[in-house]
């Protein structure tokens, strides 16, 4: 078992098996290239692969004796072993895909001249005998620490010297998560399990050097604190702030603990047996990776979560749903309880309320929608692909809670969030943290292992550690986003799209400690708008800055030679034959559009027959800073000329 426990080991180090971000690995199957001399090697290779499905890191495997065949099988994310010899031109190519990232992780397996048979892959029970036998192989084995720059962390290399097999790391593909020791907002990542060391203070490159840098970092260790406080262990009771700070502090100082040992030393005091006990009573009951949502369901999750929804939606809509409200989306919708209910509370029939999500779930209240699992190292290639069976413009309520900050390829999402929604009448609510500093990232970072490590039974995610990735942002950097991908916010907040400002210290507690909020947008029809194209006529000349100074403003009442009057008359421009008519209802200006700019006809004209409702002014897209007027009751268009 040893090669193949080798083999499993590093699998889980490289790219683990599952993830909450991309709903499980591709690395779920095992590819085998035969080389030259496979026959040689095959007993031995089999009793390999029996011992790494018996370990159960893999459920499937496939083989190709071709490079052929194997460069046409449809290789994303896979581990390959290369077992035997293969010519050097063959394995240049299989490297490749390594680089490329379709593959994780290559492994080769190699037959060792002159070695024995007997000691490849002996099994190693639990009585004295095997014991003896396991120390015996553990003898034979050399390591080599191979260091891979890229990944940041280090492999290892393993040989057995006398068996008839050997080993070795031949190529990983790169992680720029793990090539860092900082995550998204500048704390120290997840993988590097000091995360609770440096909010309290003790993690060297770390500690703060100036008072706000303090303030921030003390900010961050009592939201922890508090969070922990508020959840019961062994007996019901609960812990003190005062006396979690203590056992955490003992961990780290005298006891040495790392983060994987703060969570089991928390786990310990909620159930009462350690982290490492419990992720094997959990590779029994195989959990569902769910990510470790800061909102805990001990505390009525699923039905204040409904209500706060609920309480987003503008109140003609909440009065009358059926008249307003054709269809839900809860874009990653989870075990999907707030779907269905909050589907009810809009009186939508099952076939009218979507639920998306990377992993599968039963669904009979509403309608599952399988997201496939996302590559962080390349974004989807259009808009459609992410919800391929939701029409454009087929939904009234975008539902997104507590999503985005999982997402790497952000505006991606957005963009296709755009597309599927109501572009009149339709709504997105977020619900996200505000998150202002690297101390509040780090916290996040904790609540969610606590989740997914400390606090269910069974544990809900043991590759927490190694897997987790996170992109959190503040309310206006997620407001500039959907912006960039199409949204503005509603006019008409709800009370809690200013929660997180409430998230303030009384009585030494905070106050919404995750700093989570609500916030309403719509579709900006404006940028639709800008999607219609100018009129296909010469463009005028362009504004001089000169010329744009010696201009009268608006206001200007100093009359004017009837001669300078006739050279500003700005020329007659014939419209093209097929001016298309909007199909949106258009504003009646645009923002940046000067009006001082123009010829004073213009200005006088312009407000005449905008008191009429005559015509709209539009910016070209083609030609950003031009401006048409475009005249809805016959299709006509001419440029707006300036002076």
């Amino acid at each position: 078992m040893i090669v193949a426990r080798n083999i499993c080991k590093t699998r889980n180090t490289v790219c683990p098996r599952t993830s909450y971000a991309s709903g499980g690995s591709g690395a779920t199957k095992l590819v085998v290239f035969r080389g030259s001399d496979f026959t040689d090697i095959k007993s031995e290779w089999t009793s390999v692969l029996q011992g790494i499905f018996a370990l159960k890191e893999f459920d499937d495997h496939i083989e190709f004796g071709s490079l052929e065949e194997f460069s046409a099988y449809q290789l994303q994310g896979h581990v390959v072993c290369v077992v035997g010899n293969v010519e050097k031109d063959e394995l240049a190519s299989i490297l490749s895909y390594v680089d490329g990232r379709r593959s994780s992780l290559l492994f080769g397996i190699r037959k060792v001249i002159g070695g024995s048979s007997d000691s490849s892959d002996e099994d190693d029970g639990d009585d004295a005998d095997n014991n003896n036998t396991r120390k015996r192989e553990a003898a034979k084995i050399r390591k080599t620490e191979v260091t891979f720059d890229e990944l940041g962390i280090e492999l290892t290399t393993w040989q057995l010297r006398q068996s008839r097999i050997n080993i070795s790391v031949l190529g990983a593909a790169a992680s720029s998560s793990s090539a860092s020791t900082r995550a998204f907002n500048g704390q120290p990542g997840p993988w590097t399990k000091q995360q609770f060391r440096y909010l309290w203070g003790l993690l060297d490159g770390f500690k703060p050097t100036t008072e706000t840098e303090t303030a921030e970092l003390e900010e961050g260790k009592v939201r922890v604190l508090q969070r922990l406080a508020s959840h019961k262990v062994l007996g019901g009771k609960t812990l003190s702030m005062t006396e979690w700070d203590a056992l955490i502090r003992k961990g780290l100082t005298e006891e040495n603990r790392n983060d994987y040992g703060i969570y089991s030393l928390i786990r310990e005091h909620t159930y009462g047996k350690s982290l490492n006990d419990a992720i094997k009573e959990a590779a029994i009951k195989k959990p569902v990776p769910g990510g470790g949502n800061t909102d805990d369901p001990e505390e009525g999750r699923s039905d204040h979560l409904v209500d706060a929804t609920i309480a987003c939606i503008p109140l003609a809509m909440r009065e009358n749903p059926r008249a307003y409200v054709k269809s839900l989306l809860d874009y990653g919708c989870a075990e999907g309880a707030i779907t269905s209910n909050l589907g009810k509370c809009l009186q939508l029939p099952p076939d009218k309320i979507f639920g998306a999500d990377v992993r599968a779930i039963a669904s009979r209240d509403f309608t599952y929608v399988q997201l496939a699992a996302e590559n962080p190292d390349e974004p989807p290639s259009s808009t459609g692909t992410i919800l391929p069976t939701i029409a454009d413009k087929s939904i009234s309520i975008v539902n997104c809670a507590m999503v985005f900050h999982h997402v790497t390829h952000t505006k991606a999402i957005m963009e296709e969030l755009r597309r599927v929604i109501d572009s009149t009448e339709g709504l997105l609510i977020l619900r996200e943290h505000d998150c202002r500093n690297a101390p509040t990232g780090a916290f996040l970072d904790i609540v969610h292992g606590l989740f997914s490590l400390a606090w269910k039974d069974p544990v809900e995610w043991p590759n927490f550690v190694a897997e987790y990735r996170a992109f959190y942002r503040s309310r206006e950097e997620w407001s500039a986003l959907l912006q960039e991908c199409g949204f503005r916010l509603h006019p008409h907040q709800p009370a809690s799209y200013e929660a997180a400002d409430n998230s303030v210290l009384i009585r030494g507690k905070y106050n919404n400690v995750t700093r989570a909020y609500y916030a309403v947008y719509v579709p900006d029809w404006s940028v639709e708008k800008r999607e219609k194209k100018a009129p296909a006529v010469p463009l005028p000349p362009a504004l001089s800055l000169d010329a744009a100074l010696a201009l009268p403003t608006a206001q200007s009442t100093r009359k004017r030679p009837r001669e300078d009057l006739e050279a500003t008359k700005p020329t007659t421009i014939s419209p093209p034959p097929q001016m298309p008519k909007p199909s949106v209802p258009q504003p009646t200006a645009v923002p940046g559009f000067d009006i001082k700019h123009c010829a004073p006809s213009l200005i006088i004209a312009h407000a005449a027959a905008r008191a009429k409702q005559e015509y709209e002014v539009i910016e070209s897209k083609e030609f950003p800073g031009r401006f048409f007027k475009y005249y809805a009751a016959n299709g006509h268009a001419e440029w707006i000329h300036y002076v």
